[in-house]
């Protein structure tokens, strides 16, 4: 049985669905560079506080694409923009932003490092037999372009998680309170629920092209019924 581990990004209150109470004063998420490219401090702080379901898509803070609201107790909107799909020249222009629903205490997770170009090779002379082919021609970049062999590889690695069985690791690495020598800071432990099905992006055609995230709905609450947060923030 495997268990899972997702990345967040420090929160200072608990990754509650909710804007950061100080949002300015938290300079420990600025340490993963989707967060440092993106953050908005001066429009955070007029939001300071405010729960993500009433915020529009230009007021959302970038941590939602880390995580940062996996113990919402309320359901949020996750939007999703392909800007990737300029690189790709099948994909270019077809591919639309689109949004999926989050319901409360749901995080994603991605499985980077199973596609990146570099690992493919040990992924398939690991299986009995290999995945599809990535046949897709894209411009130089790191990452597996073919949707068919995306879907094969997010099948096969959310494939290993066993519901209600499996446990989810929520960690930071470096930008935590705690100290830099610090890589890794487990910050919460739970069970996973259930696995979300595999999403794709809306189309202006017939191409079906995936999302690497996946919905984990996780046992963690407040009263540490089954699952807890650790207690840094006390």
């Amino acid at each position: 049985m495997q268990h899972l581990t997702i990345r967040v990004a420090w929160h200072d209150n608990r990754w509650n669905g909710r804007i950061c109470d100080a949002p300015s004063l938290n300079g420990y998420c600025l340490a993963l560079d989707r967060i440092r490219k993106d953050r908005d401090d001066a429009k955070e702080d007029r939001l300071a506080g405010r729960p993500w379901r009433s915020l529009k898509r230009g007021e959302m803070p970038p941590c939602m694409a880390e995580s940062g609201g996996c113990m919402s107790d309320n359901e949020w909107i996750r939007s999703f923009d392909p800007t990737f799909q300029n690189a790709v020249p099948a994909l270019r222009g077809k591919l639309r932003q689109t949004t999926i629903r989050m319901e409360p205490y749901t995080a994603l997770a991605v499985p980077f490092r199973w596609m990146l170009r570099e690992n493919q090779r040990r992924i398939d002379e690991s299986l009995p037999e290999p995945l599809p082919a990535d046949d897709i021609q894209r411009l130089p970049s790191s990452w597996v372009s073919s949707s068919t062999r995306q879907e094969a590889l997010g099948s096969r690695f959310f494939g290993q998680l066993t519901p209600d069985r499996s446990l989810v690791f929520f960690y930071c690495k470096e930008g935590q309170p705690l100290g830099e020598s610090i890589s890794r800071l487990v910050v919460g432990v739970g069970r996973i629920q259930a696995i979300g099905s595999q999403g794709y992006y809306d189309s202006d055609s017939d191409i079906a092209y995936p999302f690497w995230d996946r919905k984990i709905h996780h046992t963690i609450r407040p009263d540490g019924s089954d699952g807890f947060l650790l207690p840094y923030h006390d």
